[in-house]
């Protein structure tokens, strides 16, 4: 009698699983916006600008989350893996040009450098005093951007190779939510609060003149393949070349 007791949970366990399986299927397709295939993700997921990345081949999506980075496959939306060593909640994403290595700024500070393929932690970069809302690859890949939050306030350059830190970037007056690099990697653009696009060198770290015009925070900004264009949008409901 034990043993059919035994037999009969382990059955209605295996059937419960079934059934959430076929339901998370069914809710990653139900009622969404036309124009859309799949909902992806699981967790709280980032608001940032940079929640979400391609890789560089378009085979895989990163969606940075409250229980770590997801990777799909974007052609089937399936789950590939997840990179849940982080301490916190993930909340920007990048992956270098090669596609081999991914980037993860954590609200606690850290930044994970993970290998796409294997899924194993890299390096962990230690430095920020406050969370990371958005990190960026040089496009040679030996360099990462990365935005300290909160009190931090400051933009740091890191040799991934080493996992040593290059600099500290200090001179932005008004607060900056998102940065991203240049196609020739010589200038590093950050989107400001109070309508401005704060520029610097990379290579002396120097502030270059800020780009004025938007009337309210900017939130995102794209070079333009040749770098000789940057497109920003703002909270003022306008996008500026």
């Amino acid at each position: 009698m034990k043993k059919r007791y035994t037999f009969n949970f382990s059955l209605l366990c295996v059937c419960v699983l079934l059934v959430q399986n076929s339901l998370a299927q069914v809710n990653n397709s139900f009622s969404l916006p036309e124009g859309a295939i799949a909902r992806l993700g699981k967790g709280g997921i980032s608001l940032e600008d940079r929640a979400v990345a391609y890789s560089p081949d378009g085979t895989r999506l990163a969606v940075a989350s409250s229980v770590g980075i997801w990777l799909y496959d974007a052609d089937t939306g399936a789950e590939v893996a997840l990179l849940s060593r982080h301490t916190g909640d993930v909340l920007s994403v990048s992956f270098s040009p090669d596609g081999s290595t991914l980037a993860g700024g954590c609200r606690d500070g850290t930044i994970g450098l993970w290998y796409v393929v294997s899924g194993r932690e890299k390096a962990r970069l230690k430095g920020h005093r406050g969370y990371i809302p958005s990190v960026s690859f040089s496009p040679d890949g030996n360099t990462l951007a990365s935005l300290g939050g909160s009190s931090d306030h400051t933009i740091r350059l890191w040799d991934v190779v080493s996992g040593r830190e290059k600099a500290i970037l200090e001179e932005h007056i008004y607060g900056v939510s998102s940065v991203t690099f240049s196609p020739d990697g010589s200038t590093l653009a950050g989107a400001g609060s109070h309508g401005l696009v704060h520029l610097w060198d990379v290579v002396s770290g120097q502030q270059k003149p800020s780009l004025q015009g938007h009337t309210r925070s900017v939130w995102s900004m794209s070079f333009s393949p040749d770098g000789s264009t940057l497109a920003s949008g703002s909270a003022d409901q306008t996008i500026r070349l």
